[in-house]
């Protein structure tokens, strides 16, 4: 591959787990091999140690605890002005751009602004809302979108021996996304959508009180809770799927859904993939919980009849 056909910044975009960073690494074993034309022969001593991760010319950053931070970028470019060690050119994967503060942003844009000759940029990123407007300019933008369940499916049974039982319910759950249908098996996952589903059926009894605490108990993080919000999406999702097609798989998810309504499972699908939107957007992810949480109590109390969407676009950004 040659380097003169390579911009000097991409930018892949999509979902999680859809193969965004398998791209980018494999793009950058394929640009350091020493014997591969158009591809990695995943052999020789560069290829190696690109794979075992002490190339000196392939760089990867991710956030240190919730942020990329300036020093993070300040050191990638003293290493960048630098001419390359061993191969022609410099890789540098950011991953999770998106997560970089402000001090970070801008110090790469500077980066991109005035590229050091001999490098190449690969960031990350679920959305090119998160990021600065002007790093985006500068890069070359790819998008990924989420495959089918079928390419899902046939993934995780070809390439993770998984058995079709197993691969078919986590293709259903996991949106088009390899990355979420890996976490199916995990027990930490099986066990927050336990309580998930335990929850559904309580929350239209519960008091204020045990919604607010609740809210707090799963959002001692911001990552927690995004955690919980995605797999409740995915819950949602699966039983309005599953009663429009005459049937919820599974003896649990099938107990809790028959207590919502189509409609209800549908209204409560939407409200839940807008509270991981705005955790995505740094809305405050207790307040998020809380509100929706609220909203569907709201409306299961009201039959159905819609939740509370003024208590829901307050208050939830802090």
């Amino acid at each position: 591959m040659q380097w003169d056909q390579i911009p000097h910044a991409y930018l892949f975009v999509g979902p999680e787990g859809v193969g965004k960073a398998t791209v980018a690494r494999a793009l950058a074993l394929a640009l350091h091999c020493r014997k591969g034309r158009d591809d990695a022969c995943g052999e020789c001593s560069a290829c190696m140690k690109v794979l075992h991760g002490n190339h000196p010319d392939a760089l990867e950053i991710v956030p240190e605890g919730a942020q990329i931070r300036i020093d993070q970028v300040r050191e990638l470019r003293h290493r960048m002005v630098h001419r390359p060690v061993e191969s022609n050119m410099r890789t540098v994967i950011i991953d999770e751009a998106h997560k970089m503060n402000p001090q970070a942003a801008n110090a790469l844009l500077k980066i991109l602004e005035e590229p050091p000759e001999g490098n190449l940029l690969m960031l990350i990123s679920s959305s090119t809302s998160a990021l600065l407007p002007t790093v985006v300019s500068r890069c070359q933008v790819l998008t990924f979108s989420p495959l089918t369940e079928e390419e899902v499916l046939r993934f995780l049974q070809e390439r993770e021996g998984w058995s079709a039982d197993e691969a078919g319910k986590a293709a259903r759950w996991a949106q088009g996304s390899i990355g979420k249908a890996r976490k199916v098996q995990t027990e930490e996952i099986r066990e927050v959508a336990a309580q998930l589903m335990d929850w559904l059926e309580r929350l239209p009894h519960a008091s204020t009180q045990e919604v607010m605490e609740r809210a707090r108990s799963w959002s001692r993080t911001r990552e927690e809770a995004r955690m919980r919000l995605d797999i409740l999406q995915g819950l949602l999702r699966d039983m309005v799927v599953g009663r429009i097609a005459g049937g919820v798989e599974g003896s649990e998810l099938q107990a809790t859904g028959k207590g919502w309504s189509v409609s209800e499972l549908f209204r409560a699908w939407e409200e839940a993939v807008e509270g991981l939107r705005g955790v995505d957007k740094n809305w405050n992810p207790t307040l998020t919980l809380e509100n929706l949480f609220l909203s569907l109590r709201w409306m299961k109390q009201r039959g159905g009849s819609g939740g509370r969407r003024g208590v829901w676009r307050e208050g939830h950004r802090g």
